[in-house]
């Protein structure tokens, strides 16, 4: 088995705290000359903190059915586009590095629970939007999403209030900003087929 921790900021020279856990099932080419699927994990926490029980026990359970596994342990209390950005490095990183980790670049999947199900959609809705494309051009969405009790919308009447006043500062105050983070609002045609 190989297992890497990868602190972002000595990556990319950015001021951050996240960092990405990797574990490749085996740690044999010939057995990892097929490329594997690769599934980031991201807990949950209200953007508060990150939850412990979402994260490696998740990544175990993958591991078994031979995904390349990566837990992302992204800033918290910290306002957006911060979050947005850590995942948008760690993908970054994974497409970058396949060859060194067996990942397919066609079958990079991601899993988010709660606050981290919020980040999950976000990215996988707005990858494309100017915050990650300033930094990354060429951004790409994962191959697919699973969403576990996701954080998905602003409106109030639904909303965990929390989550969204630790990642923007405040409630989201006006439409645009609703519609910005609620994250149903932000599905394409490419999102449903």
């Amino acid at each position: 088995m190989l297992f890497e921790r990868i602190y972002l900021k000595k990556l990319y020279n950015i001021s951050t705290d996240a960092w990405i856990e990797i574990t490749v099932p085996y740690n044999n080419d010939a057995i990892l000359r097929d490329k594997s699927k690769a599934i980031i994990i991201v807990p949950g926490g209200c953007y508060s903190s990150v939850s412990v029980r979402e994260g490696d026990p998740v990544a175990i359970e993958y591991l078994k059915s031979g995904f390349i596994t990566i837990v992302l342990h992204y800033s918290v209390k910290t306002a957006y586009p911060i979050p947005m950005l850590e995942l948008a490095y760690a993908i970054d990183y994974l497409r970058n590095n396949a060859e060194k980790y067996y990942i397919d670049k066609n079958k990079i999947c991601i899993i988010g629970f709660s606050a981290g199900g919020h980040l999950a959609a976000h990215y996988s809705t707005m990858y494309d939007c100017k915050e990650v494309r300033e930094v990354f051009p060429e951004s790409k969405s994962v191959n697919a999403s699973v969403l576990c009790y996701p954080v998905i919308t602003a409106d109030k009447k639904y909303a965990h209030e929390g989550s969204f006043v630790n990642l923007v500062g405040h409630y989201p105050e006006n439409e645009e900003e609703l519609a910005y983070f609620s994250c149903e609002k932000n599905i394409d045609k490419m999102f449903l087929l």
